[in-house]
């Protein structure tokens, strides 16, 4: 029988013995998600966003709340894990599942399947009334200072696509199929007093 370790001693640094271990439990590289959490509580974005989705499941086989979904989906991307193939791995990962409002010991969060059900469900009408959700998250954003004026800054990207993406086309400019999605930022000026 071949005996396993579970602690290799490295080299030691002054009054400090470096070990690595591998029974370190449930342990994340994406705590910063917690943050994004914090933020998202002051601004109550997510749940804004859930509101304007319906939810036609059979809620005796939900395990997983819209709220809980959109969370999931919204901090994943935060992180920088836009595709949804992500959630695969990262459903199991403390950090987030703490961010989504589960305790690591509890069940896995949604899978890659049920979170792209949940992207593809909705509408023209749900979409509509997310765009009105996050227009009425940014004024209310500015209600206790209302800015000098907004500068709106409308600019296309392209986002390239390899294979066949259901919408990607080609695009002479940039020479490449891709997703070409119209961005708006916003940047609000406060009136300086001057005195």
């Amino acid at each position: 029988m071949t005996e396993c370790s579970t602690a290799l001693s490295l080299f030691p640094l002054p009054k400090l013995e470096v070990v690595v271990r591998d029974d370190g439990g449930e342990i994340t590289s994406d705590a910063g998600v917690l943050l994004v959490r914090e933020i998202d509580e002051r601004l109550g974005l997510t749940e804004r966003l859930a509101q304007c989705l319906s939810d036609a499941r059979d809620q005796a086989k939900v395990h997983h709340s819209m709220l809980g979904l959109v969370r999931q989906r919204v901090y994943q991307i935060t992180c920088g894990y836009e595709d949804c193939n992500d959630a695969d791995w990262l459903r199991f990962d403390a950090a987030l599942k703490l961010a989504v409002g589960k305790a690591p010991e509890e069940e896995s969060l949604a899978s890659q399947p049920t979170l792209s059900r949940m992207e593809n469900g909705p509408g023209w009408r749900e979409c509509y009334a997310i765009s009105e959700a996050l227009v009425a998250a940014y004024v209310a954003r500015h209600q206790a200072e209302p800015p000098a004026r907004i500068i709106l800054d409308a600019d296309a990207t392209d986002d390239e696509c390899h294979g066949h993406q259901q919408l990607a086309f080609f695009h002479g400019y940039y020479e490449e199929h891709c997703y070409l999605p119209l961005l708006v930022f916003a940047q609000a000026e406060v009136m300086v007093s001057r005195s």
